[in-house]
């Protein structure tokens, strides 16, 4: 019985090193699976060595799609509100990444996604990483009229509205925060396997941030005497460690679209995000992250930014 407990403990301690040791160093997952082989299947002879890394194979096969999604990040607290992106020449970026992207090289760039045959298949699936995120001043609600699957249905009503066949998936996510990317990159790969004719995904969020004044962030521009949500996309590559070898191509996708809300509505178009976290966008070419407004905008004004956004997606897949 003694000998069990010790065991059970150095399983436990050896599991917290290498998980400590993955976040703290950002080792891959390959990589983290490789020091337990060296380290600990070397000596064969102690059963629990293997009980160990087989145990680690069960949890890494469990763990969450993105790392940053295993606990739920606060809301970042920042000094004023987000400008719109407002060059009309070059791309206006949010680069959070240690990759310079050839821009110029991307805006040319052939896609082989567009522009999308006319078919009676679906060409663009929606879902919601998210689903619960909501408006002011709901921070989130699972009511469907009053959180991101409305933004969603707007985008997806206008696009039906123009002969694009879109699915809506309204299956929701996030009732726990912690996996919900890895439960909608499962809701994707169920939806592509069963539509292979899908090559644009959106995942529409809502952003959020509160203001040092401890307001919550409000992203609008008024166009046309209306007030609009503004709209910012965001792209995610490999710098986290996770396989996207073709990110790139979801990027320039992203700058297609963010050029035709410069033409559609000079302003509304905040500056494109580039992340080091996947987002599941390694499951299709035209796979993004749209976020429709923030939370302290109301649900009309996310909705006339979802409309608008729609209206320029228009304009590239066609």
């Amino acid at each position: 019985m003694k000998w069990t407990k010790i065991m059970v403990w150095i399983v436990v301690i050896g599991l917290s090193v290498c998980f400590f040791g993955r976040n703290h160093w950002n080792l891959t997952t390959e990589q983290t699976k490789g020091i337990l082989n060296q380290y600990f299947l070397k000596n064969e002879e102690y059963s629990f060595s293997r009980m160990l890394f087989r145990m680690s194979n069960v949890l890494f096969a469990l763990e969450s799609t993105e790392r940053k999604e295993l606990t739920p990040s606060p809301v970042p607290v920042i000094p004023e509100s987000v400008p719109a992106a407002v060059s009309k020449t070059e791309p206006v970026l949010r680069n959070q990444t240690s990759f310079q992207p050839n821009l110029s090289a991307l805006q040319t760039m052939s896609l082989p996604f567009l522009p999308i045959e006319s078919t009676s298949n679906p060409q663009v699936l929606i879902v919601h990483t998210h689903t619960s995120e909501g408006y002011f001043p709901e921070e989130r609600t699972s009511d469907s009229q009053r959180n991101v699957i409305a933004t969603g249905e707007v985008i997806a009503s206008y696009l039906t509205e123009q002969g694009i066949k879109v699915i809506h998936d309204k299956t929701v996510h996030d009732d726990d925060y912690n996996g919900s990317y890895s439960r909608c990159a499962e809701t994707v790969e169920q939806q592509l396997k069963k539509h292979p004719s899908i090559q644009i995904v959106l995942d529409v969020h809502r952003d959020a941030a509160v203001l040092e004044d401890g307001k919550s962030l409000r992203v609008i521009s008024e166009i046309n005497g209306k007030q609009i949500g503004q709209i910012m996309l965001v792209v995610g590559t490999n710098e986290g460690g996770l396989e996207h070898p073709t990110w790139e191509t979801n990027l320039a996708f992203a700058l297609r679209i963010q050029q035709a809300m410069d033409r559609v509505a000079p302003g509304l178009s905040r500056p494109l995000n580039i992340r080091k976290e996947r987002f599941n966008q390694h499951l299709a070419p035209g796979m993004l992250i749209v976020e429709v407004a923030a939370s302290g905008n109301s649900l009309e004004e996310a909705k006339e930014g979802a409309l608008v956004f729609a209206k320029s997606l228009c304009l590239v897949l066609k």
